[in-house]
C-alpha cells in the first residue's frame, strides 16, 4: 500500500458520521423587557421582537464524544416555578410570597385522618 493511499483512507474515516452524546453545559434566561414603549420605537426584526416580548432561554450543549458545541434558544422560560416553590416548602417549610400588595403563605396540607 502506498503512503498516498493510507492518507486517503484516514481522511475518509474522519468523514464517517459520529454518534453524539450531548450534555447540557450551560443554561441562561433573559426575561421579557418591561419597557415595551421604548422597544416599539426601535426597528427590530420579528425574531428579536419576539425575544424582547417573551424572554428567551438559551442552552449550551457539548458533545462528550467530539467536544462540539451547540446553542439552542427557546422563547420564554422553561423553569417550572411552581415545582421550585413546592421543593422549597418540602425542604424548609412554609414559604411566603408577596405579590401586588398581598402576602400568601404556601405550605403542605395534610388531610386529617378519617375515622
Amino acid at each position: 500500500m502506498k503512503l498516498k493511499e493510507i492518507f486517503t483512507r484516514k481522511q475518509s474515516l474522519s468523514d464517517l458520521p459520529v454518534e453524539h452524546d450531548w450534555k447540557l453545559v450551560s443554561r441562561s434566561y433573559s426575561p421579557p423587557r418591561k419597557d415595551m414603549e421604548a422597544i416599539s420605537k426601535l426597528n427590530l426584526s420579528a425574531s428579536v421582537l419576539e425575544k424582547a416580548v417573551c424572554g428567551v432561554t438559551t442552552y449550551l450543549w457539548q458533545c462528550a464524544n467530539t467536544g462540539e458545541l451547540r446553542k439552542q434558544e427557546i422563547l420564554g422560560n422553561d423553569n417550572d416555578e411552581l415545582s421550585d416553590l413546592v421543593d422549597k416548602v418540602e425542604k424548609s417549610g412554609m414559604q411566603y410570597v408577596r405579590m401586588n400588595g398581598n402576602t400568601y403563605a404556601i405550605t403542605r396540607w395534610v388531610p386529617p385522618a378519617s375515622q
